[in-house]
């Protein structure tokens, strides 16, 4: 989501035709990942990765960092959750509108 920028922005100057949306679905570390100390939350329309590393003194170090998108699932969000919030734009899509879902992740990784 640009910085600085709401929705109505975008819409105003897109002749009030257009706007984007971020929507992203967490899910939960496989058990190779465990190992490697991050931890991935969702809190409302936030994403929290918070990570921990040890400093040269032997010390460990803690570091979060929050990133906010317009609807977040969370790792509990089932297929039936997903279909359910992406189907308004599907439906737009069969009325003519132009949409772009553009999805990513690896191959069976949810």
């Amino acid at each position: 989501r640009t910085k600085g920028c709401s929705k109505d922005e975008m819409r105003s100057s897109a002749g009030g035709a257009s706007f984007a949306s971020v929507l992203v679905r967490a899910r939960p570390p496989l058990p190779t990942e465990a190992s490697y100390g991050h931890c991935a939350r969702t809190e409302g329309k936030k994403v929290v990765l918070t990570t921990e590393t040890l400093a040269p003194a032997g010390d460990k170090r803690t570091k979060a960092i929050e990133c906010q998108y317009d609807k977040v699932l969370g790792i509990q969000a089932g297929q039936q959750e997903v279909w359910d919030t992406v189907l308004p734009m599907v439906n737009k899509a069969f009325d003519g509108y132009n949409v772009t879902l553009f999805t990513y992740g690896m191959t069976g990784s949810g």
